[in-house]
C-alpha cells in the first residue's frame, strides 16, 4: 500500500480544488449550452435554406461533389468558380457535408454544432472579461452574453454569424497571449474569422498595429502576428485572381452593401416590399440601378451617389454618424424576419414560454443602455482610465475596444443591422462591465467625497 499522505498531496497538486467560482463559470457555460440546444431542438425554421443560405448550401455542395468553389446550383457538371462569398461558412458546411452527406443527419449536425460553438464562444468572452475585470464583473459579461436572444436564435440559421464570433473571440483572446504559440495561433484564428466575413480580414493586421502602437507588442512579436494573420488571406486572394474575369466576386458584393447603405429607406423598403408595396419595389430597384451603374463604372456611379447626398447633406451626416450605428447595435433585425430572427421561425420558445419571453423583454430594454455603455466603455479604453487593469488587462481591453470600434465604424459605412452585430456581442459586453463598473466606482467615489466633506462641516 502506498503512502496515504502522499497520495493526498498528489491529488492535491493535480486537481485543482473547485471552489464556487468554478461552479459559478460552469453553471453560466451550462446555462448557455443549454439555452442554445434547446433553442435549436425546440424552435423550426420554416424552409431555411433559403436567402443567403441558399449560396452557402450551394458552395459546400460544389466543394464535396466537384472541389470547386461555387454559388451555381447543384448540377453532375462541374460549376464555374467565384469568390462572392467568403469560403469559411462554406467550408464548415461541407466538413459535415462530406461526412452525413447534405439530408436532415447533416442539418441536424450543423445546429448543434453551432449551439455548442455559440456556447463556447461565451466561455472565451469570459476569459477575455476576466484578464480585465475582477471575477464578478467577468461573470456579469458572460451571464449576459450566455442569454442574449440573438445569439441563441443565430445557432438555428445556416448563416455566417455563429461561426464568425466564435472565431473571432477565440483570435482576441489569444491574440493578448504574451507567449508565441498562442499568440501565432490568435492570428490563424482570426485570418480564418476573416474567410468567413470578410468584414473581419483586416482585423489581424490591426491588431497588430493597435498591439504594438499601444506597447502590449515587440516590433517583432507584431510582425510575426502580421504575417501570420496575412498567410491564409494571402493565399486565398491568389486563388482569386486566377478567376475567369465574368466570375462573381466579393468586390460586387461589397459595393452593393456600399450602395444598400448609402440609402436611410433601404430597410424600409425592403420591408415594405416583402409586404407587397409597389413603392417599396420602386426604391430597391433605383438602389439596384444606382449599384449597377457603380459596378460598370465606379467613377460614374459614385458621383451619382455623392450628388445624391449632395442634395440633403445633412441628413447623411446624422445618418451615417448617429442612425447607423444606432441601427447596428440595436434590435430589430431588418433584412429578414424581424425581432430577433432572420427566418420564419415556427415554435420559438421565446414566443411560447412565459420565462423566454420575460428574458427577452428584459435584454431588449437592456440594449439601448448597453450601446450607451460601449461608447463610454470605449472612450475610457481609448484614454486608459480603466481602474485596476493589469498589463495584460489592459492588452485585452484594448484589443476587444479596437475590433468594436472597428466593425462600428466599417458597418456603419456599409450596411448597419442587428445581425451583423453578432459576431460583437461577447466583445461588446466585456467593454460594457468595464464602462459600468467604472460608472459604479465613480459613484462610490463621489459619496466618499460628500460624506467627507459633510463630516468636515
Amino acid at each position: 500500500m502506498g503512502n496515504p499522505a502522499r497520495t493526498e498531496s498528489i491529488r492535491n497538486n493535480l486537481l485543482p480544488r473547485l471552489t464556487w467560482k468554478h461552479l459559478a463559470v460552469a453553471a453560466v457555460l451550462l446555462l448557455a449550452a443549454g439555452l442554445r440546444l434547446y433553442f435549436v431542438c425546440t424552435a423550426m425554421v420554416y424552409h431555411p435554406i433559403r436567402g443567403d443560405a441558399i449560396q452557402y448550401h450551394a458552395y459546400a455542395w460544389n466543394l464535396v461533389h466537384h472541389l470547386t468553389f461555387s454559388h451555381q446550383a447543384a448540377s453532375p457538371s462541374v460549376p464555374m468558380p467565384d469568390s462572392y462569398r467568403d469560403p469559411g461558412y462554406p467550408a464548415f458546411l461541407a466538413f459535415w457535408m462530406s461526412w452525413l452527406g447534405d439530408g436532415s443527419a447533416w442539418y441536424v449536425a450543423i445546429l448543434l454544432s453551432q449551439a455548442l460553438l455559440s456556447a463556447a464562444t461565451v466561455g472565451l468572452g469570459f476569459l477575455i472579461a476576466r484578464r480585465c475585470l475582477p471575477f464578478g464583473w467577468a461573470l456579469a459579461a458572460g451571464a449576459l452574453t450566455a442569454v442574449w436572444p440573438h445569439l441563441i436564435t443565430s445557432s438555428s440559421y445556416l448563416l455566417t454569424e455563429t461561426l464568425a464570433g466564435f472565431l473571432l473571440t477565440l483570435g482576441v483572446l489569444l491574440a493578448t497571449s504574451r507567449h508565441r504559440a498562442p499568440l501565432i495561433a490568435g492570428a490563424v484564428a482570426l485570418s480564418l474569422a476573416g474567410l468567413t466575413n470578410a468584414v473581419l480580414l483586416p482585423v489581424g493586421a490591426g491588431l497588430a498595429l493597435v498591439l504594438r502602437a499601444r506597447g502590449h507588442l515587440t516590433t517583432k512579436a507584431a510582425a510575426l502576428f502580421l504575417v501570420a494573420s496575412l498567410a491564409l488571406p494571402a493565399a486565398w486572394s491568389i486563388r482569386n485572381v486566377s478567376l475567369p474575369p465574368q466570375a462573381t466576386s466579393s468586390t460586387n458584393r461589397a459595393l452593393q452593401n456600399l450602395v444598400q447603405g448609402s440609402w436611410p429607406l433601404y430597410h424600409p423598403a425592403y420591408r415594405a416590399m416583402i409586404n407587397g408595396s409597389a413603392q417599396g419595389r420602386a426604391i430597391l430597384d433605383d438602389i439596384d440601378a444606382e449599384y449597377h451603374t457603380m459596378a460598370r463604372d465606379f467613377p460614374a456611379g459614385w458621383s451619382q451617389m455623392m450628388d445624391r447626398m449632395g442634395q440633403h447633406p445633412w441628413r447623411y451626416v446624422w445618418w451615417y454618424i448617429a442612425q447607423k450605428p444606432t441601427e447596428f447595435w440595436g434590435w430589430n433585425i431588418q433584412i429578414g424576419q424581424g425581432d430577433i430572427y432572420v427566418y420564419p421561425t415556427m415554435n420559438s420558445p421565446f414566443r411560447n414560454h412565459p420565462t423566454w419571453r420575460a428574458l427577452e423583454a428584459i435584454t431588449r430594454a437592456l440594449n439601448p443602455w448597453l450601446a450607451a455603455l460601449l461608447l463610454i466603455g470605449t472612450i475610457l479604453v481609448a484614454i486608459k482610465r480603466q481602474a485596476g487593469a493589469t498589463r495584460a488587462g489592459s492588452s485585452a481591453l484594448d484589443a476587444t475596444a479596437a475590433v468594436l470600434l472597428y466593425a462600428t465604424v466599417v458597418y456603419s459605412l456599409l450596411q448597419a443591422e442587428p445581425r451583423y452585430a453578432i459576431p460583437f456581442r461577447a466583445l461588446q459586453m466585456v467593454v460594457c462591465m468595464v464602462a459600468l463598473r467604472a460608472v459604479t466606482l465613480g459613484v462610490a467615489k463621489a459619496r466618499q467625497r460628500n460624506a467627507a466633506k459633510q463630516a468636515a462641516q
